[in-house]
Order: C-alpha cells, then structure tokens, then sequence
C-alpha cells in the first residue's frame, strides 16, 4: 500500500461501513457500524485464510470447484463507542495481523477489491 493509498485507507468512510485487506495469506474483514439499540459505534477485524487457486491467486469464498466454501472467521478486535475517533487510535494500536500493528503491515497489505484476483504470497 502506498503512501498515498495509506492515508486514503485511514480517511475513507469504511470506518461505517467495510473494508478488507490481505496480508500473509490471508483476508482481514474491517467493518463498523452503528447499532442502534444501544447507539454505539461497533468495529470488528476478523479474518479468515484464503484458497489459493492454480494460477496462484487467491480467493476468499470459492474452492477449486467454484463453491461457497464455509469460512470460519477468527475474530481479532471488538470495540464499542460513542464516536469513531475514539476507535480509530485503538484499531492503531492494536496488533491483528499475526502479532503485528496495521502501521507494521501497511507496506505489505493490499487493499483487497471486491472479485479482483490477488497473488498468492501466504504460507
């Protein structure tokens, strides 16, 4: 991720809604929300591992026979807030990617578009 890309990561509207990333194998689901039975604010990091195909490329929902397959995510974070930015500096600091900070991974993670292929480089 570059720089530019970065800094567009941390400032884009994803904090309500979603975003997914990968990074060492595997997909990491970022999403926020408003729950509006207790009006907090709620962020979630799970991730779960991804298929990799036989051109190397790897895919989240689909095993080699073009079937859904049944994730099982791992759930990293779990916060609640009056406000984003008190959440913000918490997802910061907070280290989900296999023991390490989002600012540790952010020259190695790709912003993961939605049906776009991404080279295999996990274990």
């Amino acid at each position: 991720m570059t720089d530019k890309t970065f800094k567009e990561f941390l400032s884009t509207s994803w904090w309500y809604d979603q975003a997914q990333l990968y990074y060492n194998g595997r997909y990491y689901w970022l999403e926020g929300f408003l729950k509006r039975s207790d009006g907090l604010i709620h962020f979630i990091v799970r991730s779960y591992p991804c298929f990799k195909d036989d051109e190397d490329y790897c895919h989240g929902y689909l095993d080699k026979e073009d079937k859904i397959k049944d994730l099982r995510y791992d759930l990293h974070i779990k916060k609640k807030a009056k406000e984003i930015e008190d959440l913000q500096p918490d997802f910061l600091k907070a280290k989900p990617f296999e023991g390490k900070s989002f600012l540790e991974i952010k020259d190695e993670a790709i912003i993961a578009e939605w049906g776009a292929p991404i080279p295999f480089n996990g274990n």
